[in-house]
C-alpha cells in the first residue's frame, strides 16, 4: 500500500514538473512574439518608411515609367514596321523579301527595347555587360544554333538569288515536298499543298537542294503520249490528235503544235502530242484533251493499246498423228 502511494505521488510530481516546463516554454514563446510585434509597431514601420521613402517612391515610379515606355515603344515599333512594309511594297519588291525584312526588323528592334529597359532598371546590367555577354555567348550560340544560322543564311540566299517567289508552285527534290509558296521568313519557308496542307521547310534545306519552279513562266508545254495497236490506222490517229489540239481553246495557237510517232514499242505504236498552254490552264487543259482523245478514238473505232499476253496452245496429239 505504501509502495502504491509512493508511485502515485511520484507520477503526480512528474506531471506537475512537465506542466511547469510546458508553461515556461509557452511563456518564452509569447514573450518572443511580443518582442517581435513590438518592433513592428506602426511607429517603427512609419520610421522605416520615412527613412526609405524616397527610394521606394523612386523605384515604383521608375518601374511604372518603364512599363509605360515598353508599351509606347512597342506601338512605335509596330508603326515603324508598317511604314517600312508599305515603302517596300511601293518599291515593287518580292513579297518574300518584304516578309523577311519585316521579321528581321521586328526581332532586332524588340531585342534593343528589352536591353534598354534592363539597363534602365539599374539591376547591375550595363551596356558593357550586355556587350560582354553577347561576346562570350556568341561562340556558344554559334555552335548551338548551327542549324538556325544555316537556315538564316539560306533565307538570305533565297531572297538574293530568287529561285522562287511567294505565289510560285515549287517542287523541292530533297524530300519531294511541293506546293504554293505562302511565306518566306527568317528561318523557314511555308508551302501550301494542292490538298491544302501546310508544309514548313527550313531555308537551309531549300538552299542546298535542287528546286523545280513550276509556275515561274507564263506558259507550259503539254506532253501527251498515246499508244495504238500495230494494226491500227496510224495516219487517222495522227490526224485526230492534231485536230483535237487545234480545236481546243486553251491551246496557244501561236506556239508550236506537233503530233509524231514517239516509239515503236513491243506491244504498240506510241504517238506523242506536244502543244503549249497557259500556266493556269495546264491541268484543266490536260484533263479535257485526254478525255477528248478517248471519246474520239472510240467514235472512229481506234483502239488504245494496252498490255496483253497472247497464249498459243499447240495440240501435240494432232501433230503426232499427222
Amino acid at each position: 500500500m505504501l509502495l502504491a502511494n509512493m508511485k502515485k505521488t511520484t507520477l503526480e510530481w512528474m506531471t506537475v514538473v512537465a506542466d511547469s516546463n510546458e508553461m515556461k516554454e509557452t511563456s518564452d514563446m509569447k514573450e518572443e512574439i511580443s518582442n517581435t510585434l513590438s518592433q513592428l509597431k506602426p511607429s517603427k514601420i512609419a520610421e522605416l518608411y520615412e527613412q526609405y521613402k524616397d527610394t521606394i517612391i523612386h523605384s515604383i515610379l521608375k518601374i511604372l515609367v518603364l512599363i509605360l515606355a515598353y508599351f509606347i515603344f512597342s506601338k512605335l515599333i509596330n508603326y515603324l514596321r508598317k511604314i517600312i512594309k508599305r515603302t517596300l511594297e511601293l518599291s515593287s519588291l518580292d513579297t518574300g523579301v518584304i516578309q523577311f525584312i519585316d521579321s528581321f526588323v521586328n526581332i532586332v528592334l524588340r531585342s534593343l527595347l528589352l536591353a534598354s529597359i534592363a539597363i534602365k532598371l539599374d539591376i547591375g546590367i550595363t551596356e558593357s555587360t550586355i556587350i560582354a555577354v553577347l561576346g562570350s555567348a556568341g561562340l556558344t550560340l554559334g555552335l548551338a544554333l548551327q542549324g538556325s544560322l544555316s537556315n538564316f543564311a539560306g533565307g538570305v540566299l533565297l531572297l538574293i538569288l530568287h529561285p522562287f517567289r511567294v505565289g510560285d508552285y515549287i517542287i523541292e527534290n530533297g524530300d519531294k515536298n511541293e506546293g504554293t509558296v505562302e511565306k518566306i521568313e527568317l528561318f523557314y519557308t511555308t508551302l501550301v499543298t494542292a490538298d491544302n496542307k501546310v508544309v514548313t521547310i527550313p531555308n537551309g534545306a531549300l538552299s542546298n537542294t535542287s528546286i523545280v519552279n513550276v509556275t515561274s513562266q507564263n506558259k507550259r508545254r503539254l506532253d501527251i503520249r498515246v499508244g495504238i495497236p500495230y494494226d491500227g490506222d496510224l495516219l487517222l490517229a495522227k490526224e485526230i490528235l492534231m485536230q483535237i489540239l487545234l480545236d481546243h481553246d486553251k491551246i496557244l495557237a501561236t506556239e508550236e503544235i506537233s503530233v509524231f510517232v514517239d516509239e515503236l514499242g513491243p506491244d504498240a505504236v506510241y504517238l506523242g502530242c506536244r502543244a503549249w498552254t497557259g500556266m493556269g490552264d495546264y491541268w484543266n487543259c490536260r484533263y479535257e484533251i485526254v478525255e477528248s482523245i478517248k471519246l474520239t478514238f472510240d467514235a472512229h473505232h481506234i483502239t488504245i493499246a494496252h498490255s496483253q499476253l497472247d497464249v498459243h496452245i499447240k495440240n501435240n496429239l494432232e501433230s503426232k498423228e499427222s
